[in-house]
């Protein structure tokens, strides 16, 4: 009996860590305590670090102390994520709506009937005298927008250049007795001319002449198309020479018929691109002025060689040894590939150089 208990003895711890000593609801609960504390760590230090992670339940505290802090801990997560969430909504909502009343105060902008003339374009008054809702004023503003005023004008402008390329220098009356062809290019010339001055007259009513933000002197390119109008009403308006006077040539004694090759210049302030070159082409001059310094030095150089290496070569000409005669006016001798004298010639530099001495 006695041996019989003490076998009973030894198979009892056995039995009871194998099948009784661990419940397996403790064992859940310790589990889920490990993995709460496990998700508890991530959340506050990001990545997780496996050397604080807890393998159980500390002393003095039972697995569902440990459960309510992960619920607590995933339920505080959520709503900060949710917070997140809405701030973002609210920012997009706001934005949309910032952007539906910009949309809809441009097409209420669009829908409202437009004020003309435009006041943001024109100025209240035009010389002083022409009011913004003058009916002339009106009138001529409305002339100047229409889509077909700049066209007529370029086509004014390409027949002009036609005419100009047409005249002819030497048709005047001492060489050409008829005048007919003269007269009639002049006629058309200042029929050009009054047309031009009609343009920038409209355009200075409309827009007024140098006072104010939009007038038409505030445009540099239109200071330009002025000046080339001033200069030719001076021609057409400056009286012919007297018949018997110094100048009854045909030339005009101010000199300003000359500056008529200004006009197909009035092209450049239609053409938007063609504006953009120009100025382009002025902004490179000070940078090009460096290179043009460079060339005209070379060309100084080489021009000092030149005359080192050919002065005199160009005089050389073949005299008769008997009579001193020239056989030819080829320059000879100078050891280069000019001419040799015939036998009975010499070849003396006593010519004088090719193109009128130079």
């Amino acid at each position: 009996m006695g041996m019989e208990a003490d076998a009973a003895a030894q198979e009892s711890p056995h039995q009871d860590s194998t099948n009784g000593s661990h419940d397996p609801a403790q064992s859940r609960d310790s589990t889920g305590y490990t993995a709460a504390l496990t998700e508890e760590a991530l959340a506050k230090h990001g990545q997780g670090n496996p050397t604080i992670v807890s393998r159980g339940p500390p002393e003095g505290k039972t697995p569902s102390a440990g459960t309510g802090v992960s619920r607590r801990s995933k339920r505080e997560s959520d709503n900060s994520k949710g917070e997140s969430k809405g701030s973002q909504g609210t920012k997009k909502s706001n934005v949309s709506s910032a952007l539906e009343k910009r949309r809809q105060r441009q097409l209420a902008s669009l829908l409202e009937p437009q004020e003309f003339p435009d006041p943001h374009r024109y100025n209240a008054r035009s010389l002083y005298c022409f009011k913004l809702q003058n009916p002339l004023r009106k009138f001529l503003i409305r002339a100047i927008e229409w889509k077909w005023w700049d066209r007529t004008v370029l086509i004014l402008i390409f027949l002009n250049t036609l005419q100009l390329a047409l005249y002819d220098p030497f048709d005047v009356e001492a060489l050409n007795p008829d005048p007919e062809y003269r007269d009639a290019m002049t006629a058309v010339g200042a029929v050009f001319t009054w047309a031009f001055f009609a343009e920038a007259a409209c355009k200075v009513i409309a827009c007024g002449l140098i006072v104010g933000p939009h007038t038409y002197m505030r445009d540099p390119w239109n200071n330009m198309d002025l000046f080339i109008v001033v200069i030719s009403m001076m021609d057409v308006l400056t009286p012919a020479p007297a018949p018997g006077s110094l100048d009854e040539g045909g030339t005009n004694p101010s000199a300003l018929r000359s500056l008529r090759v200004m006009r197909p210049l009035r092209a450049v302030t239609k053409f938007p691109d063609l504006r953009f070159l120009v100025v382009l082409l002025l902004r490179c001059i000070p940078m090009l002025a460096n290179v043009l310094g460079l060339v005209l030095f070379l060309f100084f150089v080489f021009g000092i060689l030149g005359v080192q290496l050919f002065k005199g070569l160009f005089r050389g000409q073949c005299y008769g040894i008997d009579d001193g005669t020239v056989h030819a006016p080829t320059p000879c001798g100078g050891g280069m590939s000019f001419a040799h004298c015939a036998k009975g010639y010499e070849c003396l530099l006593l010519g004088e150089n090719p193109s009128r001495g130079v």
